[in-house]
C-alpha cells in the first residue's frame, strides 16, 4: 500500500475550507490533473454520494474517467473518498483541524496497488507524494487568493 500526506495552514475556517472541498466541481481549481468533475448523487455531498471526475492519466498522454464513493463525510472535519476505477484503488480526502485562527488541512492519498502495478511501487510513490504536495499548495493557493475563482468546470 501507498500513503502520501501532505500538511499546509490555511487562513480560512475549516467550515469555508470544508465547504470548498465539498463542492467537487471545484476540483479542477486545486487539483493539477483533475479536468472537470461533478456529483453523481443529488444533494449536499454526503457519506456515500458518489460523484465523477475526468482526469490526466498518469503517464500522460490521455485521460481517464473516476467514480469516487464518499467513505467519510464529517462537516469540517474530514472528507475522504475511494475510487475503483483504476487498475488499483485509491482513496483521497482532507483532514481539517482548527489552529489559531487559521485551518490546518492535511491531504491525504492512498493506493493499494494490484497485480503487475506492484512492480513500479516506488515510481508510483514518488509521482503520489509529489503530486499530494502540489494539490496541498494549490488548495491554499486557490482558497487564499483574493482574486475570485473562475467559474465552475461542468461535464
Amino acid at each position: 500500500m501507498i500513503e502520501a500526506r501532505a500538511t499546509v495552514m490555511i487562513a480560512r475556517s475549516p467550515a469555508a475550507v470544508f465547504t470548498f472541498l465539498t463542492d467537487v466541481q471545484n476540483q479542477p481549481l486545486w487539483h493539477h490533473r483533475a479536468l472537470r468533475a461533478a456529483p453523481d448523487t443529488p444533494g449536499p455531498l454526503r457519506t456515500g454520494s458518489t460523484w465523477s471526475a475526468v482526469v490526466r492519466k498518469v503517464p500522460p498522454p490521455g485521460v481517464r474517467h473516476l467514480r469516487f464513493t464518499v467513505t467519510e463525510h464529517c462537516p469540517n472535519e474530514r472528507l475522504m473518498s475511494w475510487t475503483q476505477s483504476l487498475p488499483y484503488e485509491m482513496g483521497t480526502g482532507c483532514e481539517l483541524t482548527p489552529e489559531n485562527g487559521q485551518t490546518r488541512v492535511v491531504c491525504t492519498r492512498t493506493i493499494r496497488l494490484r497485480g503487475l502495478w506492484r512492480l513500479i511501487r516506488p515510481l508510483i510513490q514518488w509521482i503520489v507524494n509529489r503530486d499530494i504536495i502540489r494539490e496541498a499548495a494549490d488548495l491554499k493557493l486557490v482558497l487564499e487568493s483574493r482574486v475570485p475563482p473562475p467559474d465552475h468546470v461542468r461535464m
